[in-house]
């Protein structure tokens, strides 16, 4: 799944959806070709709206720790309305066609939802395997009293990374399984975004997801790089959310 998220096709792919601004997508919303559908995307919709559960404060928390830049973060409150402006039909047959709750209004926020999921789902991967090589490194160096205490931190810190892991995969899950994705994919195919990019394009992973350091006390330093306009630094003991970002593989280990 690392490879995957980080390898050039996908950082050039994010890299010109993190470019594509709002102007783009509303000029060419209503003459968009979408396929309608009756779907309501209910699982979707439930995740944003947190019905019985924690998920939208799970969804604002884990984007805001692990998308570093604060311009991608999407405003949960417009598309929870736009969730609960639908009523849901008792009968389907009875539904009409349409994009749903995807509209003109909400589609920059949707768009923002998603690159910024994709970024966070990236830096849950890249946080686990910096974590990995930092413990191998450690290991298999001299291990000194204060080694083994950050060994046993950084060791008691991957139950909640694996956890976060799951937490990212979730919230890219109920997106790419709604109809809506397919909605703001025939947008992006109109605004020109979807061509097959170019690798000169694909800039390194750290000026598209952001950059890690790991610290002595076992800190997690999350700083923003290139356009992206913000550092963290989070305690990577305890909550899951509070670790950070990994930098690109051979990155040297502070």
């Amino acid at each position: 799944m690392l490879r995957r998220i980080t390898h050039w096709f996908s950082r050039a792919t994010i890299r010109a959806l993190v470019n594509q601004g709002e102007g783009g997508l509303l000029d060419s919303f209503d003459s968009c070709p979408f396929s309608l559908s009756t779907w309501q995307d209910s699982m979707l919709a439930g995740l944003l709206i947190g019905k019985g559960t924690n998920d939208s404060e799970d969804i604002l928390d884990i984007l805001t720790r692990l998308c570093p830049d604060n311009g991608l973060l999407p405003d949960l409150g417009k598309l929870r309305a736009a969730c609960q402006s639908i009523q849901v039909d008792e009968t389907p047959p009875k539904r009409r066609p349409g994009t749903r709750w995807y509209t003109k209004d909400i589609c920059f926020e949707f768009h923002k939802l998603l690159v910024s999921s994709l970024i966070a789902y990236a830096n849950s991967l890249c946080i686990l395997e910096r974590v990995h090589s930092k413990l191998h490194t450690l290991r298999n160096a001299n291990i000194t009293e204060k080694a083994q205490d950050l060994i046993d931190e950084l060791q008691a810190c991957l139950p909640d990374l694996f956890e976060q892991v799951l937490r990212c995969v979730h919230i890219v899950w109920r997106i790419t399984d709604s109809r809506i994705l397919r909605h703001h994919c025939k947008l992006l195919q109109a605004c020109h975004v979807l061509a097959y990019p170019s690798k000169s394009l694909a800039v390194g992973e750290t000026r598209v997801f952001g950059h890690i350091t790991i610290g002595k006390d076992s800190s997690i330093n999350l700083q923003a790089v290139g356009r992206l306009d913000t550092g963290r630094t989070h305690d990577c003991k305890g909550y899951c959310g509070r670790a950070g970002r990994g930098t690109s593989r051979g990155s040297k280990v502070d």
